[in-house]
């Protein structure tokens, strides 16, 4: 008789054995799942957090107005794309020249030192900061002038930019009349006699002895053949369309700004900056009162002592110069510095040589290159040179951006202080200026 077999007696301690097997199984799965799920999210977070949810942060209110960090950005990017292209160009010029590595060549050195320190994070960032302000402050000012930029007058500026005009190219601005300067009075030429004098053209005069010349015969000149002028492309509408998606994308495979931007940041923006510019300056005087005057440079106020009671006893103002003085570029011309107005020397220098009177020699005026002994020739209130104006338009309008940023209510929602780094930290690293420069490189060896 064959022997049955036995069915395994399945214990209660054999079951919970089993089920706590299973528990700890299905709780390895869930954590390793929770994990890898919240691994994901930290990635798409942190992938959201730089593309979406940063770019949307405030960075700073101007008079109830948000600046985004995004906005801050797009702005910081184009700032260092231009110091790089400047780079670049400086370098490829160098190269044209025969300097084997601009980088370290001593002429050129501290120009890249100076382009590189501009694109650290700790000068572009607040740079960059300061212009998202001043944008800000000159929109604000427009709306409340009654100053408005339409899209048509953007299309309009960024043609023109593209050297398109539908209407015709415009007419050239009519040549600029030299400025007529007042004459010195009798004290300021008794100071110094002017050294420039007519130059005295020689004439010719007949010799009754000499062998007259032979004066030659007209002979016909072959009339040239006529040559066939090239007609120029015209430049369409459809040539200006490709040249402005180049551009545009150029600048958003470059440093990622979208056209909406691109129209904004570099044309509107500049239209209203323009607008405001003409109306904040239009009274700017077009005469400024300056002096004529020249010095003497030394180490020391011992010596400064020294040449000055030379100069009082009646010393020759060249020669004290020529012995004594550090500058070398003023030097040559007996320490003369020409006529300059407020603004153009450094505050001590300036502020001694507009409180003397033609013909006062100062006391030792210390500034940071030395001791200057310093006389006034000449002052006078004297019309504005094209250059002198707009410059002093330029300087005018940079101390209403101050005076308008200083009054404005500015809250930032970060630390921006100098030594900060949460403002370093949300400057862009791209473009990079090795990248670019070895992208023009690359494009200069090419066949």
């Amino acid at each position: 008789m064959a022997k049955t077999k036995s069915a395994r007696v399945i214990s209660k301690k054999h079951l919970a054995r089993l089920e706590r097997e299973r528990r700890q199984a299905r709780a390895i799965v869930i954590s390793a799942v929770v994990i890898l799920v919240a691994v994901i999210g930290m990635i798409v977070y942190g992938v959201l957090d730089k593309t979406y949810f940063q770019v949307r942060r405030p960075i700073a209110r101007v008079n109830g107005e948000k600046i985004l960090v995004g906005e801050f950005q797009a702005r910081a990017r184009i700032r260092k794309l231009e110091l790089i292209n400047y780079y670049i160009q400086y370098y490829q010029f160098a190269l044209m020249f025969g300097i084997a590595n601009p980088e370290t060549d001593p002429s050129l050195s501290s120009t890249f030192l100076e382009l590189r320190s501009r694109m650290t994070a700790v000068n572009l960032g607040p740079e960059t900061l300061d212009e998202c302000i001043h944008a800000v402050l000159i929109r604000q000012y427009a709306a409340a002038h009654g100053i408005r930029v339409t899209e048509e007058d953007v299309e309009r500026r960024i043609q023109e930019s593209f050297n398109y005009y539908p209407a015709g190219t415009p007419t050239p601005s009519p040549t600029v009349t030299p400025p007529v300067y007042p004459t010195l009075s009798a004290t300021e030429l008794a100071i110094v006699t002017p050294t420039f004098t007519p130059t005295r053209i020689p004439t010719a005069t007949p010799d009754p002895n000499a062998t007259p010349t032979p004066v030659p015969t007209a002979t016909a000149t072959p009339a040239a053949t006529p040559t066939v002028t090239p007609t120029p492309t015209e430049y369409t509408f459809e040539s200006y369309q490709s040249n402005y998606q180049e551009a545009v994308a150029y600048y958003r495979s470059g440093i990622g700004l979208s056209e909406a931007d691109f129209r904004r940041i570099f044309h509107e923006d500049a239209l209203y900056r323009q607008q405001v510019y003409d109306l904040i300056t239009a009274d700017v005087p077009r005469e400024q009162e300056q002096v004529w005057a020249r010095h003497i440079l030394v180490a020391d106020e011992e010596t400064a002592l020294t040449v000055r009671n030379m100069l009082l006893q009646g010393a020759d103002f060249a020669e004290v110069v020529a012995e004594y003085s550090l500058d070398t570029g003023s030097a040559p011309s007996g320490g003369d510095l020409g006529w300059f107005g407020r603004g153009r020397m450094v505050a001590e220098f300036e502020q001694a040589a507009f409180s003397l009177q033609p013909g006062e020699i100062s006391q030792p005026v210390q500034s940071q290159y030395g001791y200057h002994i310093i006389q006034v020739l000449a002052r006078q209130n004297r019309p504005l040179t094209e250059d002198e104006y707009r410059q002093a338009r330029d300087q005018y309008f940079e101390n209403w951006l101050k005076e308008q940023k200083e009054q404005a209510d500015i809250y930032y929602y970060i630390d921006v202080s100098a030594n900060s780094r949460q403002l370093w930290e949300l400057v862009p690293q791209e473009p990079s200026l090795e990248t670019e420069l070895q992208k023009a490189l690359s494009g200069l060896s090419a066949p």
